[in-house]
């Protein structure tokens, strides 16, 4: 690793028990949510255009590894904010040690995304950049724990708008809201979805007369869950190479109202909130189709098959949006 902060020298410097320590996290030096523009003229260079790489984006954090023998404990940061945990990465145990680089990509943790698997993440997203600020690092692998902090600053090259970057902020978490809503409902149309269709699976290798109207129940049953799913995701399409469906679904709104907050230099306008409206009403009107059909359909089918044994029915809940 190039050391390229002094940092850490100085500390050690200063300490030089800290090389006795199984971890020891030092002081961050200021990161920047930098801006980044593509440069007029040629796009890519070329032959007699020279060009160098510029300053990692994100926090660069530094800390020395002192354990000599293979931990099977995980090393873990967390950023907190004050005392709320916002972000946690989940780091490869050093080999030998010495001095380890992490990047801290400056964004909260974020919520989940609709997704047509029914499994939950196992590692956790990276969301919107944090505000500027001075952020607590905690260094975690086992008992051992280290501590120092990162401060975080606007981009100095541009005139920035505290109040307007705080204003797109509220609006981001509230489209984060919204998505984690979603992806929770997504998750329980599609475990439903393959309740039903296990169960007619199950019922057809038992091949037993007077089966066959529950196998139909059960495969339509299935049919009007894809239609639920395709309200947030859209219908599978099985075509091949690049396709494009003409239906907005409650994921693009959300996208696309996210995508235009966060390119406003100047905080929400009239356009953001329209789309802000547009979004929340179409995955408003997604949850209560949802909640309607296992309020109604789904309780009459549990009903109609709760005898087949191999029938196993997860607890379903119904969705709405905080005020």
């Amino acid at each position: 690793m190039v050391l390229d902060d002094l940092r850490p020298l100085r500390s050690l410097a200063q300490n030089p028990s800290l090389l006795t320590q199984p971890i020891a996290l030092f002081k961050a030096p200021k990161a920047y949510l930098a801006a980044y523009q593509q440069p007029t003229g040629s796009r890519f260079g070329a032959d007699a255009m020279y060009q160098g790489d510029n300053r990692p984006s994100g926090g660069q954090i530094t800390y020395y590894y002192g354990q000599k023998e293979a931990s099977k404990d995980t090393l873990k940061l967390h950023v907190y904010q004050g005392d709320e945990l916002i972000r946690t990465l989940t780091l490869k145990t050093p080999k030998a040690p010495g001095f380890q680089r992490i990047t801290w990509d400056l964004d909260r943790k974020s919520g989940d995304r609709p997704s047509r698997s029914a499994e939950k993440p196992k590692t956790e997203r990276g969301g919107r950049s944090v505000l500027p600020g001075t952020y607590r690092l905690e260094l975690v692998q086992g008992p051992h724990k280290s501590e120092a902090t990162i401060e975080v600053g606007f981009d100095p090259r541009l005139e920035v708008s505290a109040a307007a970057e705080k204003e797109k902020d509220a609006a981001l978490a509230q489209i984060d809201q919204w998505m984690d809503t979603a992806a929770q409902a997504v998750r329980q149309l599609v475990q439903s979805q393959q309740t039903a269709k296990e169960l007619a699976a199950d019922m057809k290798k038992e091949d037993a007369k007077g089966l066959e109207e529950k196998i139909k129940q059960s495969e339509k049953i299935s049919e009007s869950l894809e239609e639920l799913i395709a309200q947030y995701l859209g219908k599978q399409d099985k075509r091949q190479g690049i396709t494009r469906s003409p239906e907005m679904t409650v994921v693009q709104r959300l996208g696309s109202a996210s995508s235009y907050i966060s390119s406003r230099p100047n905080g929400v306008t009239s356009t953001e909130t329209q789309l802000m409206d547009l979004a929340k009403k179409s995955l408003q009107d997604a949850l209560k189709a949802q909640n309607e059909f296992f309020e109604t359909t789904w309780k009459e089918f549990h009903k109609q098959v709760e005898n087949w044994e191999q029938t196993r029915f997860k607890p379903t809940k119904t969705f709405n949006l905080v005020p």
